[in-house]
C-alpha cells in the first residue's frame, strides 16, 4: 500500500521543515478511525445559521522523528523515525449571516492533537513515553469575516484571525560530556510561540451590473495586517561571540501591507 508520510521537524525550535516519504517495507501505513457529530440551526427571520460539531480521532503507525534526527538527504530515513499513536479531538462552533447589509461569519474551535510512542525505548522515548503535543497543535482558534454594504456599489470588509502559538522545542540548558559542551533541550513541543493575531481591512467598489456588458469588474483596496503585529513563524537560536545562547523569532509580513485587487468576471 502506498501512502505519503508527512513529517514536520522543529527540533531545537528551528524553522519547521516538511519531509514527505512513501510507506515501504520499513514504514507501515498509518491507520485510524474518526467519529464526529454535529448540530445545525437556522434562526428564522434573522438570516443567521448556527452550527456545532464535535470530533474524536485515533490513529496508529503515525510517524515522528527521534531527537537529533537527520531527515534531509538520508537514504536510511526509517532509522531516524519512530511509530506513534495519534489522538485528536475538539469542538467547532460557527455563526453565519447571509442576508442584510451586514454579512459574514464567525467561528471558534478548541482542539488538541497529540502523539505517543508505540514502542518502549526506555529513557530514550520522547516525553518519557507519555502523550505530547504535535507540531500542529493549536488549541484555540477564532476567526471573524464581515462585510458591510454602505451602498449598492461600496462596501467595507474586515477579517480577524487569532490562534494559539505553534508548539516548539527549545534549549533550556547545557551539559558537558568528555570535555565537549552540549545543549540540553526541553521535552518535545513543550513550549509555544506567542499567540497569532492578524487584522485585515478593505474597501470594495462595485461599479455596477450591466446586462449588456461582456464582463463585470470589481475593485478592492485594503491593508493586510493593519495592526502591524510581528507574528512569529518560527524560532531559532544562535551563540554569540561570548558563547551565550540567544533566541530569535522569525516573522513573515511583520508590518502593514497595502494591496489592491481588480476582479473581472465574464
Amino acid at each position: 500500500m502506498r501512502q505519503y508520510i508527512h513529517l514536520v521537524s522543529n527540533n531545537a525550535g528551528i524553522s519547521p521543515m516538511d519531509t514527505w516519504k512513501l510507506s515501504d517495507g520499513n514504514i507501515a501505513p498509518t491507520t485510524g478511525w474518526q467519529a464526529a457529530a454535529g448540530a445545525y440551526w437556522t434562526l428564522l427571520g434573522s438570516g443567521v445559521d448556527l452550527s456545532a460539531e464535535l470530533y474524536y480521532k485515533r490513529s496508529r503507525n503515525g510517524l515522528d522523528f527521534k531527537p537529533g534526527a537527520i531527515l534531509t538527504m538520508n537514504e536510511n530515513l526509517h532509522k531516524e523515525l519512530i511509530p506513534v499513536y495519534g489522538r485528536s479531538y475538539g469542538v467547532e462552533l460557527m455563526a453565519k449571516k447571509t442576508t442584510g447589509k451586514l454579512t459574514g461569519w464567525a467561528s471558534y474551535s478548541y482542539s488538541k492533537a497529540q502523539f505517543k510512542e508505540m514502542g518502549d525505548r526506555g529513557y530514550a522515548a520522547v516525553a518519557a513515553g507519555n502523550w505530547y503535543n504535535t507540531s500542529f497543535d493549536k488549541p484555540h482558534e477564532a476567526k471573524i469575516s464581515a462585510n458591510y454594504a454602505l451602498t449598492h456599489r461600496y462596501s467595507v470588509s474586515m477579517n480577524a484571525d487569532y490562534s494559539t502559538g505553534r508548539p516548539v522545542t527549545v534549549p533550556v540548558g547545557v551539559y558537558i560530556t568528555k570535555g565537549a559542551v552540549h545543549m540540553a533541550y526541553s521535552e518535545r513541543n513543550s513550549y509555544r510561540l506567542p499567540d497569532y493575531f492578524r487584522l485585515d481591512a478593505a474597501i470594495n467598489i462595485d461599479p455596477g451590473h450591466y446586462k449588456k456588458s461582456l464582463f463585470h469588474t470589481t475593485f478592492t483596496v485594503g491593508v493586510y495586517n493593519i495592526t502591524g503585529r510581528k507574528n512569529a513563524y518560527s524560532a531559532f537560536f544562535k551563540t554569540d561571540e561570548k558563547g551565550q545562547m540567544k533566541g530569535y523569532m522569525l516573522s513573515v509580513f511583520a508590518t502593514q501591507i497595502p494591496y489592491a485587487n481588480i476582479n473581472i468576471l465574464f
